[in-house]
Protein backbone atom coordinates (compact mmCIF):
# COMPACT_ATOMS: atom_id res chain seq x y z
CA UNK A 1 0.00 0.00 0.00
CA UNK A 2 3.12 2.27 0.85
CA UNK A 3 4.80 1.78 -2.39
CA UNK A 4 1.51 2.49 -4.36
CA UNK A 5 1.03 5.76 -2.28
CA UNK A 6 4.97 6.91 -3.20
CA UNK A 7 4.60 5.54 -6.74
CA UNK A 8 1.62 7.85 -7.17
CA UNK A 9 3.69 10.66 -6.06
CA UNK A 10 6.22 10.31 -8.32
CA UNK A 11 3.47 10.07 -11.13
CA UNK A 12 3.07 13.79 -10.41
CA UNK A 13 6.20 14.60 -9.55
CA UNK A 14 6.30 14.89 -13.24
CA UNK A 15 3.38 17.21 -13.69
CA UNK A 16 4.43 21.07 -12.38
CA UNK A 17 0.87 22.45 -12.69
CA UNK A 18 -0.40 19.73 -10.15
CA UNK A 19 2.83 20.72 -7.41
CA UNK A 20 2.55 22.87 -4.54
CA UNK A 21 5.79 24.12 -2.37
CA UNK A 22 4.29 25.55 1.14
CA UNK A 23 5.89 25.50 4.12
CA UNK A 24 3.82 26.38 7.53
CA UNK A 25 4.82 29.05 9.90
CA UNK A 26 3.67 30.77 13.15
CA UNK A 27 4.45 31.59 16.78
CA UNK A 28 5.71 29.32 19.58
CA UNK A 29 2.93 27.18 20.79
CA UNK A 30 0.43 28.53 18.41
CA UNK A 31 -0.49 25.06 17.17
CA UNK A 32 1.73 24.78 13.86
CA UNK A 33 3.14 21.03 14.74
CA UNK A 34 -0.31 19.81 15.61
CA UNK A 35 -2.18 21.19 12.15
CA UNK A 36 0.82 19.39 10.78
CA UNK A 37 -0.15 16.11 12.06
CA UNK A 38 -3.55 16.74 11.28
CA UNK A 39 -2.46 16.84 7.43
CA UNK A 40 0.01 14.05 7.64
CA UNK A 41 -2.60 11.95 8.90
CA UNK A 42 -4.88 12.45 6.17
CA UNK A 43 -2.29 10.95 4.13
CA UNK A 44 -2.84 7.87 6.81
CA UNK A 45 1.32 8.25 7.64
CA UNK A 46 -0.70 8.75 11.55
CA UNK A 47 -3.35 7.36 13.11
CA UNK A 48 -6.05 10.75 13.76
CA UNK A 49 -5.88 9.28 17.02
CA UNK A 50 -2.35 10.71 17.56
CA UNK A 51 -2.44 13.63 15.73
CA UNK A 52 -1.13 16.47 18.13
CA UNK A 53 0.97 13.86 20.67
CA UNK A 54 2.96 12.27 18.39
CA UNK A 55 4.53 15.34 16.95
CA UNK A 56 5.57 13.48 13.37
CA UNK A 57 7.26 16.46 11.86
CA UNK A 58 9.80 16.57 15.06
CA UNK A 59 12.08 13.55 14.16
CA UNK A 60 15.08 15.03 16.45
CA UNK A 61 15.34 13.19 19.87
CA UNK A 62 15.70 16.27 20.66
CA UNK A 63 13.07 18.25 19.64
CA UNK A 64 11.18 15.51 21.26
CA UNK A 65 12.33 16.07 24.11
CA UNK A 66 11.86 20.02 24.51
CA UNK A 67 8.14 20.11 22.98
CA UNK A 68 9.83 22.44 20.04
CA UNK A 69 10.28 22.42 16.55
CA UNK A 70 14.02 23.32 15.99
CA UNK A 71 14.96 21.95 12.31
CA UNK A 72 12.53 22.29 9.28
CA UNK A 73 11.27 18.65 8.07
CA UNK A 74 9.35 18.39 5.04
CA UNK A 75 6.90 15.47 3.70
CA UNK A 76 4.61 14.81 0.15
CA UNK A 77 1.33 14.78 0.46
CA UNK A 78 -1.53 13.72 -1.77
CA UNK A 79 -4.54 15.49 -2.17
CA UNK A 80 -7.16 14.94 -4.40
CA UNK A 81 -9.66 17.94 -5.09
CA UNK A 82 -12.79 18.20 -7.66
CA UNK A 83 -10.93 14.83 -9.22
CA UNK A 84 -7.58 16.71 -9.88
CA UNK A 85 -4.89 15.29 -8.11
CA UNK A 86 -2.00 16.99 -6.59
CA UNK A 87 1.47 16.57 -4.92
CA UNK A 88 2.03 18.96 -1.75
CA UNK A 89 5.57 19.60 -0.15
CA UNK A 90 5.08 20.55 3.20
CA UNK A 91 7.79 22.16 5.10
CA UNK A 92 6.85 22.45 9.10
CA UNK A 93 9.51 25.41 10.31
CA UNK A 94 10.55 26.27 13.73
CA UNK A 95 8.58 28.80 15.81
CA UNK A 96 10.94 29.64 18.23
CA UNK A 97 13.29 33.17 17.81
CA UNK A 98 16.47 31.62 17.84
CA UNK A 99 15.96 28.92 15.05
CA UNK A 100 14.50 31.47 12.61
CA UNK A 101 17.17 30.90 10.12
CA UNK A 102 15.28 27.77 9.86
CA UNK A 103 12.91 29.80 8.20
CA UNK A 104 14.77 31.71 6.09
CA UNK A 105 15.68 29.06 4.55
CA UNK A 106 12.14 27.04 4.24
CA UNK A 107 10.60 30.37 2.66
CA UNK A 108 13.41 30.33 -0.37
CA UNK A 109 12.08 26.76 -1.94
CA UNK A 110 8.36 27.67 -1.69
CA UNK A 111 6.13 29.64 -3.19
CA UNK A 112 3.44 29.75 -0.57
CA UNK A 113 3.07 29.65 3.22
CA UNK A 114 0.81 28.96 5.77
CA UNK A 115 0.35 31.58 8.62
CA UNK A 116 -0.91 30.12 12.14
CA UNK A 117 -2.51 32.54 14.68
CA UNK A 118 -3.44 31.66 18.27
CA UNK A 119 -7.02 33.98 17.75
CA UNK A 120 -6.58 34.61 21.87
CA UNK A 121 -3.08 35.48 22.01
CA UNK A 122 -3.43 37.29 18.40
CA UNK A 123 -0.46 38.68 16.07
CA UNK A 124 2.83 38.08 18.38
CA UNK A 125 6.42 39.01 17.53
CA UNK A 126 7.45 35.88 15.31
CA UNK A 127 4.27 36.12 13.79
CA UNK A 128 5.36 39.91 12.75
CA UNK A 129 8.95 38.54 11.40
CA UNK A 130 7.17 35.60 9.42
CA UNK A 131 5.07 38.13 7.76
CA UNK A 132 8.08 40.52 7.16
CA UNK A 133 10.00 37.79 5.98
CA UNK A 134 6.92 36.27 3.76
CA UNK A 135 6.87 39.78 2.22
CA UNK A 136 10.25 40.27 1.12
CA UNK A 137 10.70 36.57 -0.62
CA UNK A 138 7.23 37.54 -2.32
CA UNK A 139 5.43 34.60 -1.06
CA UNK A 140 1.42 33.86 -1.30
CA UNK A 141 0.04 34.10 1.98
CA UNK A 142 -2.80 31.75 3.67
CA UNK A 143 -3.96 33.03 6.91
CA UNK A 144 -5.18 30.11 9.67
CA UNK A 145 -6.86 31.11 12.72
CA UNK A 146 -6.46 28.59 15.27
CA UNK A 147 -7.64 27.37 18.51
CA UNK A 148 -11.03 28.75 18.10
CA UNK A 149 -12.16 25.85 20.62
CA UNK A 150 -10.30 28.34 23.18
CA UNK A 151 -12.88 30.96 22.47
CA UNK A 152 -15.84 28.51 23.64
CA UNK A 153 -14.71 26.01 26.36
CA UNK A 154 -11.62 27.95 27.57
CA UNK A 155 -13.39 31.90 27.76
CA UNK A 156 -16.90 30.73 27.51
CA UNK A 157 -17.87 33.45 24.49
CA UNK A 158 -21.00 33.21 22.82
CA UNK A 159 -21.00 32.93 19.00
CA UNK A 160 -21.35 37.02 18.80
CA UNK A 161 -18.53 37.75 21.41
CA UNK A 162 -16.29 35.25 19.50
CA UNK A 163 -17.03 36.97 15.87
CA UNK A 164 -16.21 40.60 17.43
CA UNK A 165 -13.20 39.09 19.00
CA UNK A 166 -12.13 37.48 15.74
CA UNK A 167 -12.54 41.27 14.33
CA UNK A 168 -10.15 42.51 16.36
CA UNK A 169 -7.60 39.99 15.80
CA UNK A 170 -7.92 40.57 11.89
CA UNK A 171 -7.57 44.72 12.98
CA UNK A 172 -4.22 43.97 14.80
CA UNK A 173 -3.80 41.48 11.80
CA UNK A 174 -4.26 44.64 9.43
CA UNK A 175 -2.04 47.07 11.43
CA UNK A 176 1.19 44.80 11.11
CA UNK A 177 3.76 46.94 9.49
CA UNK A 178 4.58 46.04 5.64
CA UNK A 179 3.03 42.26 6.89
CA UNK A 180 0.20 40.07 5.61
CA UNK A 181 -3.09 42.57 6.44
CA UNK A 182 -6.71 41.10 7.11
CA UNK A 183 -9.03 43.23 5.20
CA UNK A 184 -12.09 44.02 7.78
CA UNK A 185 -13.81 47.58 6.55
CA UNK A 186 -14.13 50.51 4.14
CA UNK A 187 -11.67 52.22 6.25
CA UNK A 188 -8.41 49.56 5.22
CA UNK A 189 -6.64 51.58 3.37
CA UNK A 190 -6.65 54.74 5.29
CA UNK A 191 -4.20 52.79 7.63
CA UNK A 192 -1.44 52.51 5.08
CA UNK A 193 1.02 55.59 3.74
CA UNK A 194 0.28 57.24 0.14
CA UNK A 195 3.73 55.23 -0.96
CA UNK A 196 2.25 51.45 0.02
CA UNK A 197 -1.68 52.54 -1.72
CA UNK A 198 -0.09 53.59 -4.61
CA UNK A 199 1.24 50.08 -5.05
CA UNK A 200 -0.24 46.95 -6.67
CA UNK A 201 0.31 44.68 -3.16
CA UNK A 202 -3.40 43.40 -3.03
CA UNK A 203 -2.14 39.89 -3.08
CA UNK A 204 -0.30 40.01 -0.18
CA UNK A 205 -3.94 40.35 1.90
CA UNK A 206 -5.64 37.86 3.24
CA UNK A 207 -9.36 37.97 3.93
CA UNK A 208 -11.90 35.64 4.51
CA UNK A 209 -14.13 37.16 1.14
CA UNK A 210 -10.94 36.60 -1.04
CA UNK A 211 -11.08 32.59 0.62
CA UNK A 212 -7.72 32.57 1.47
CA UNK A 213 -8.59 32.63 5.44
CA UNK A 214 -8.81 29.33 7.65
CA UNK A 215 -10.89 29.08 10.77
CA UNK A 216 -9.48 26.43 12.77
CA UNK A 217 -9.79 24.26 15.72
CA UNK A 218 -6.16 22.16 14.95
CA UNK A 219 -6.64 20.37 18.38
CA UNK A 220 -10.21 18.76 17.59
CA UNK A 221 -9.21 18.73 13.91
CA UNK A 222 -12.08 20.47 12.15
CA UNK A 223 -11.83 23.75 10.14
CA UNK A 224 -13.64 25.74 7.54
CA UNK A 225 -13.48 28.51 4.87
CA UNK A 226 -15.59 30.88 3.72
CA UNK A 227 -18.06 28.12 2.52
CA UNK A 228 -21.30 27.62 3.25
CA UNK A 229 -22.23 23.87 2.36
CA UNK A 230 -23.69 23.37 6.24
CA UNK A 231 -25.04 26.40 6.64
CA UNK A 232 -27.33 27.17 3.60
CA UNK A 233 -31.01 25.99 3.23
CA UNK A 234 -33.09 25.74 0.37
CA UNK A 235 -36.05 27.86 1.79
CA UNK A 236 -33.91 30.92 2.58
CA UNK A 237 -34.49 32.68 -0.68
CA UNK A 238 -30.96 34.30 -0.70
CA UNK A 239 -29.04 34.14 -3.99
CA UNK A 240 -25.96 31.93 -3.18
CA UNK A 241 -23.41 34.33 -5.27
CA UNK A 242 -24.63 37.19 -3.35
CA UNK A 243 -24.62 35.56 0.02
CA UNK A 244 -20.68 34.19 -0.52
CA UNK A 245 -19.58 37.55 -0.62
CA UNK A 246 -21.50 38.55 2.51
CA UNK A 247 -20.83 35.78 4.61
CA UNK A 248 -17.95 37.99 6.22
CA UNK A 249 -18.84 41.37 7.16
CA UNK A 250 -20.67 43.88 8.63
CA UNK A 251 -24.14 41.91 6.71
CA UNK A 252 -27.57 40.69 8.25
CA UNK A 253 -30.32 38.53 6.76
CA UNK A 254 -33.62 40.77 7.37
CA UNK A 255 -35.72 38.16 8.49
CA UNK A 256 -39.33 39.41 6.22
CA UNK A 257 -37.65 40.56 3.17
CA UNK A 258 -35.29 37.68 2.78
CA UNK A 259 -32.83 40.47 1.58
CA UNK A 260 -29.16 40.77 3.10
CA UNK A 261 -28.61 44.45 4.46
CA UNK A 262 -25.47 46.41 5.40
CA UNK A 263 -25.32 47.48 8.70
CA UNK A 264 -26.04 44.70 11.35
CA UNK A 265 -23.83 46.35 14.37
CA UNK A 266 -25.67 50.08 13.88
CA UNK A 267 -28.58 47.89 13.58
CA UNK A 268 -28.18 45.30 16.65
CA UNK A 269 -28.89 42.41 14.44
CA UNK A 270 -26.40 39.47 14.43
CA UNK A 271 -24.16 38.97 10.97
CA UNK A 272 -24.55 36.56 8.70
CA UNK A 273 -21.51 34.89 9.72
CA UNK A 274 -23.04 34.84 12.98
CA UNK A 275 -25.99 33.30 12.13
CA UNK A 276 -25.17 30.59 9.77
CA UNK A 277 -22.03 29.18 10.80
CA UNK A 278 -20.50 29.86 14.70
CA UNK A 279 -24.30 29.65 16.38
CA UNK A 280 -23.95 25.56 14.42
CA UNK A 281 -20.35 25.02 15.18
CA UNK A 282 -21.40 26.26 18.95
CA UNK A 283 -24.45 24.05 19.21
CA UNK A 284 -22.32 20.95 18.07
CA UNK A 285 -19.73 22.26 21.58
CA UNK A 286 -22.38 22.57 23.44
CA UNK A 287 -24.57 19.62 22.88
CA UNK A 288 -21.58 17.37 23.47
CA UNK A 289 -19.92 18.90 26.41
CA UNK A 290 -22.30 20.20 28.23
CA UNK A 291 -25.63 18.43 27.43
CA UNK A 292 -23.89 15.28 27.07
CA UNK A 293 -27.29 14.99 24.77
CA UNK A 294 -26.20 11.41 22.75
CA UNK A 295 -29.74 11.21 21.53
CA UNK A 296 -29.76 14.57 19.99
CA UNK A 297 -26.57 14.49 18.25
CA UNK A 298 -27.81 11.63 16.53
CA UNK A 299 -30.21 13.36 15.17
CA UNK A 300 -28.10 15.65 14.22
CA UNK A 301 -25.30 13.49 12.48
CA UNK A 302 -28.01 12.27 10.57
CA UNK A 303 -29.03 15.54 9.35
CA UNK A 304 -25.70 16.38 8.29
CA UNK A 305 -24.25 13.44 6.88
CA UNK A 306 -22.20 12.57 9.61
CA UNK A 307 -21.46 8.95 10.51
CA UNK A 308 -21.20 7.95 14.63
CA UNK A 309 -20.55 4.78 14.88
CA UNK A 310 -21.38 2.90 18.43
CA UNK A 311 -18.11 2.91 19.62
CA UNK A 312 -17.97 6.63 19.27
CA UNK A 313 -21.06 6.76 21.07
CA UNK A 314 -19.52 4.79 24.03
CA UNK A 315 -17.02 7.21 24.80
CA UNK A 316 -16.89 8.53 28.07
CA UNK A 317 -14.12 11.30 27.21
CA UNK A 318 -16.40 14.14 25.33
CA UNK A 319 -13.56 15.55 23.52
CA UNK A 320 -12.67 12.52 21.81
CA UNK A 321 -16.32 12.26 20.93
CA UNK A 322 -16.33 15.99 19.42
CA UNK A 323 -13.14 15.44 17.46
CA UNK A 324 -15.07 11.78 15.67
CA UNK A 325 -17.79 14.31 14.98
CA UNK A 326 -16.06 17.98 13.92
CA UNK A 327 -13.54 15.49 12.05
CA UNK A 328 -15.88 14.18 9.60
CA UNK A 329 -18.43 17.50 9.22
CA UNK A 330 -15.71 19.81 8.48
CA UNK A 331 -12.18 18.24 8.42
CA UNK A 332 -9.35 20.32 8.60
CA UNK A 333 -7.03 18.37 5.91
CA UNK A 334 -9.96 19.50 2.85
CA UNK A 335 -9.87 22.88 4.05
CA UNK A 336 -6.60 23.94 4.31
CA UNK A 337 -5.18 21.35 1.75
CA UNK A 338 -7.93 22.76 -0.58
CA UNK A 339 -6.66 26.10 0.26
CA UNK A 340 -3.49 25.58 -0.71
CA UNK A 341 -4.70 24.08 -4.71
CA UNK A 342 -6.67 26.85 -5.10
CA UNK A 343 -4.61 30.16 -3.82
CA UNK A 344 -0.83 28.74 -4.04
CA UNK A 345 1.10 29.41 -6.92
CA UNK A 346 2.25 26.15 -8.94
CA UNK A 347 6.30 26.00 -9.40
CA UNK A 348 5.53 27.42 -13.28
CA UNK A 349 3.72 30.36 -12.03
CA UNK A 350 7.00 31.99 -10.71
CA UNK A 351 6.90 36.30 -10.45
CA UNK A 352 9.34 37.94 -11.77
CA UNK A 353 10.77 39.07 -8.55
CA UNK A 354 11.45 35.92 -7.24
CA UNK A 355 13.39 34.44 -10.15
CA UNK A 356 15.48 37.68 -9.62
CA UNK A 357 16.29 37.46 -6.58
CA UNK A 358 17.44 33.90 -7.21
CA UNK A 359 19.32 34.26 -10.25
CA UNK A 360 20.98 37.89 -9.04
CA UNK A 361 23.77 37.93 -5.63
CA UNK A 362 22.56 40.67 -3.10
CA UNK A 363 23.28 44.15 -3.61
CA UNK A 364 23.16 43.30 -7.36
CA UNK A 365 21.12 44.68 -10.27
CA UNK A 366 19.38 41.72 -12.45
CA UNK A 367 19.62 44.16 -15.34
CA UNK A 368 23.56 44.14 -15.38
CA UNK A 369 23.83 40.80 -15.34
CA UNK A 370 25.26 38.40 -18.25
CA UNK A 371 23.06 37.76 -21.05
CA UNK A 372 23.57 33.91 -20.33
CA UNK A 373 21.94 35.18 -16.67
CA UNK A 374 19.39 36.97 -18.14
CA UNK A 375 18.33 34.92 -20.82
CA UNK A 376 17.99 32.37 -17.66
CA UNK A 377 14.67 33.81 -16.45
CA UNK A 378 12.30 32.80 -19.11
CA UNK A 379 14.04 28.90 -18.38
CA UNK A 380 13.17 29.42 -14.38
CA UNK A 381 9.66 30.66 -15.68
CA UNK A 382 8.84 27.95 -18.15
CA UNK A 383 9.88 25.11 -15.28
CA UNK A 384 10.23 22.50 -18.22
CA UNK A 385 11.23 19.29 -17.04
CA UNK A 386 12.48 18.31 -19.96
CA UNK A 387 15.90 17.68 -19.55
CA UNK A 388 17.04 17.29 -23.31
CA UNK A 389 16.65 20.71 -24.27
CA UNK A 390 16.95 22.83 -21.22
CA UNK A 391 19.60 23.58 -18.67
CA UNK A 392 19.30 21.60 -15.30
CA UNK A 393 19.35 24.10 -12.37
CA UNK A 394 18.73 23.26 -9.17
CA UNK A 395 18.88 25.56 -5.89
CA UNK A 396 20.21 24.15 -2.20
CA UNK A 397 18.40 25.72 0.65
CA UNK A 398 20.64 24.13 3.16
CA UNK A 399 22.62 21.21 4.26
CA UNK A 400 21.99 18.75 7.30
CA UNK A 401 23.76 15.71 8.45
CA UNK A 402 22.83 12.64 9.21
CA UNK A 403 24.37 9.29 10.37
CA UNK A 404 25.70 6.76 7.41
CA UNK A 405 23.37 3.89 9.10
CA UNK A 406 20.13 6.31 8.81
CA UNK A 407 20.14 5.89 4.99
CA UNK A 408 17.51 3.97 3.32
CA UNK A 409 20.46 1.73 1.57
CA UNK A 410 22.17 0.95 4.81
CA UNK A 411 19.12 0.52 6.75
CA UNK A 412 17.90 -3.47 7.03
CA UNK A 413 15.94 -4.88 4.33
CA UNK A 414 13.03 -7.66 4.75
CA UNK A 415 14.41 -11.01 3.49
CA UNK A 416 12.82 -13.23 1.31
CA UNK A 417 12.29 -16.67 1.54
CA UNK A 418 15.44 -17.74 -0.06
CA UNK A 419 17.50 -15.59 2.19
CA UNK A 420 15.86 -16.68 5.30
CA UNK A 421 15.80 -20.89 4.13
CA UNK A 422 19.64 -20.35 3.77
CA UNK A 423 20.67 -18.46 7.07
CA UNK A 424 18.19 -20.97 8.96
CA UNK A 425 20.61 -23.71 6.96
CA UNK A 426 23.61 -22.18 8.14
CA UNK A 427 22.46 -21.61 12.09
CA UNK A 428 22.03 -25.36 11.85
CA UNK A 429 25.05 -26.27 10.70
CA UNK A 430 26.84 -23.80 13.65
CA UNK A 431 24.88 -25.27 16.20
CA UNK A 432 25.86 -28.89 14.79
CA UNK A 433 29.48 -27.68 15.08
CA UNK A 434 29.09 -26.01 18.48
CA UNK A 435 27.41 -29.26 20.10
CA UNK A 436 30.12 -31.71 18.40
CA UNK A 437 31.65 -33.48 21.01
CA UNK A 438 33.89 -35.71 18.60
CA UNK A 439 36.70 -33.55 17.52
CA UNK A 440 38.35 -35.91 14.55
CA UNK A 441 42.20 -35.40 13.09
CA UNK A 442 41.26 -36.89 9.81
CA UNK A 443 41.61 -33.71 7.62
CA UNK A 444 38.88 -35.02 5.37
CA UNK A 445 36.24 -34.68 7.57
CA UNK A 446 37.46 -31.31 8.16
CA UNK A 447 37.47 -30.07 4.40
CA UNK A 448 34.35 -31.93 4.51
CA UNK A 449 32.68 -29.85 7.00
CA UNK A 450 34.44 -26.72 5.86
CA UNK A 451 33.21 -26.97 2.31
CA UNK A 452 29.07 -27.44 3.29
CA UNK A 453 29.77 -24.45 5.28
CA UNK A 454 31.38 -22.13 3.07
CA UNK A 455 28.55 -23.49 0.22
CA UNK A 456 25.39 -22.38 2.94
CA UNK A 457 27.02 -19.50 4.04
CA UNK A 458 25.61 -15.92 2.40
CA UNK A 459 27.85 -13.53 1.13
CA UNK A 460 28.75 -10.88 3.64
CA UNK A 461 30.37 -7.69 2.10
CA UNK A 462 32.01 -5.92 4.88
CA UNK A 463 31.03 -2.05 4.88
CA UNK A 464 34.14 0.12 3.55
CA UNK A 465 32.38 3.41 5.72
CA UNK A 466 31.75 3.81 9.46
CA UNK A 467 27.68 3.52 9.76
CA UNK A 468 28.24 6.13 12.32
CA UNK A 469 30.19 8.35 10.26
CA UNK A 470 28.17 11.72 9.25
CA UNK A 471 27.65 12.79 6.24
CA UNK A 472 25.71 15.64 5.29
CA UNK A 473 22.90 15.99 2.81
CA UNK A 474 21.49 18.52 0.44
CA UNK A 475 17.87 19.83 0.50
CA UNK A 476 16.74 22.12 -2.51
CA UNK A 477 14.13 22.40 -5.08
CA UNK A 478 14.53 21.41 -8.75
CA UNK A 479 13.64 24.63 -11.02
CA UNK A 480 14.25 23.64 -14.53
CA UNK A 481 15.18 19.72 -16.29
CA UNK A 482 15.76 16.61 -14.39
CA UNK A 483 18.13 15.77 -12.00
CA UNK A 484 19.04 12.08 -11.97
CA UNK A 485 21.77 9.49 -10.21
CA UNK A 486 24.90 9.43 -11.60
CA UNK A 487 24.54 12.46 -13.40
CA UNK A 488 27.89 14.92 -13.28
CA UNK A 489 26.81 18.75 -12.63
CA UNK A 490 28.47 21.90 -11.18
CA UNK A 491 27.82 23.05 -8.04
CA UNK A 492 27.74 27.70 -7.89
CA UNK A 493 28.81 28.43 -4.16
CA UNK A 494 26.63 31.25 -2.43
CA UNK A 495 29.88 33.70 -2.90
CA UNK A 496 30.19 32.72 -6.80
CA UNK A 497 29.06 36.22 -9.06
CA UNK A 498 27.98 35.88 -12.69
CA UNK A 499 28.60 39.10 -13.20
CA UNK A 500 32.26 37.98 -13.45
CA UNK A 501 31.94 35.38 -15.98
CA UNK A 502 32.71 38.23 -18.39
CA UNK A 503 36.57 39.05 -17.28
CA UNK A 504 38.95 37.89 -19.16
CA UNK A 505 41.12 36.36 -16.00
CA UNK A 506 37.91 33.90 -14.99
CA UNK A 507 38.25 30.30 -15.77
CA UNK A 508 36.34 27.22 -14.48
CA UNK A 509 39.01 24.18 -13.40
CA UNK A 510 37.18 21.22 -14.73
CA UNK A 511 39.08 19.13 -12.24
CA UNK A 512 38.38 20.98 -9.22
CA UNK A 513 36.60 18.95 -6.57
CA UNK A 514 35.43 19.72 -3.11
CA UNK A 515 38.40 18.00 -1.64
CA UNK A 516 40.51 20.33 -3.98
CA UNK A 517 38.79 23.83 -4.02
CA UNK A 518 40.40 26.48 -2.91
CA UNK A 519 39.63 29.77 -1.09
CA UNK A 520 39.01 31.73 -4.31
CA UNK A 521 37.10 29.26 -6.22
CA UNK A 522 33.37 29.10 -6.42
CA UNK A 523 32.66 26.38 -8.68
CA UNK A 524 33.17 22.89 -9.09
CA UNK A 525 31.83 19.56 -10.49
CA UNK A 526 29.99 16.87 -8.69
CA UNK A 527 28.96 13.37 -9.00
CA UNK A 528 24.69 12.82 -8.12
CA UNK A 529 24.99 9.79 -6.30
CA UNK A 530 21.49 9.97 -4.41
CA UNK A 531 18.51 11.36 -4.74
CA UNK A 532 15.62 10.74 -1.89
CA UNK A 533 12.50 12.40 -1.45
CA UNK A 534 11.93 13.56 1.90
CA UNK A 535 8.76 11.79 4.06
CA UNK A 536 9.11 13.68 7.41
CA UNK A 537 11.43 11.27 9.46
CA UNK A 538 11.75 9.03 6.33
CA UNK A 539 14.36 9.73 3.40
CA UNK A 540 12.49 7.32 0.00
CA UNK A 541 15.13 6.81 -2.72
CA UNK A 542 14.37 7.82 -6.07
CA UNK A 543 16.17 7.82 -9.26
CA UNK A 544 14.94 11.51 -10.40
CA UNK A 545 13.76 14.29 -9.33
CA UNK A 546 11.68 16.85 -12.31
CA UNK A 547 11.44 20.41 -12.07
CA UNK A 548 9.40 22.12 -9.64
CA UNK A 549 10.00 19.68 -7.01
CA UNK A 550 11.73 19.42 -3.68
CA UNK A 551 14.23 16.62 -3.16
CA UNK A 552 17.56 15.35 -0.63
CA UNK A 553 20.46 14.23 -1.86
Amino acid sequence: MRDTAQNKLIELQHNPSSIRNICIMAHVDHGKTTLADSLVASNGVISQKMVGKLRYMDSRRDEQQRGITMKSSSIALYHCKNESEYLINVIDCPGHVDFFSEVSTALRLCDGAIIIVDVVEGVCPQTQACLKQIWSENIKPILVLNKIDRLILEFKLTPLDAYIHLLKCSNKEAETKRGVGVQSGEDLYNQWSTAIEAADDSDLYVSPNQGNVVFASAADGWAFRNRLKFSVKQNLGVNVDVLKKTLWGDFYLHSKTKRIMKGAQEKAKKPIFVQMILENIWLIYDVIINQKDKERLSKIAESMNVTLFARDLRQTDTRILLQSFLSQWIPLSLSVLGMVCDKCPSPNQLTDVKIENLLCPPMKEFNLMPKETIALKTVFSKCSPDDASVPVIAFVSKMFPIKRKYLPQNKPKVLTAEEIAKRRELARIKHALKSSAIKTEDSETKCSITVNNEENKPEVIEPTQNENDVMFIAFGRMYSGTIRRGQEIYVLGPKHDPSKITDSDFYVDEKCTLATLKSDQHIMKTIITDLYMLMGRDLEPVDEVPAGNIWCG
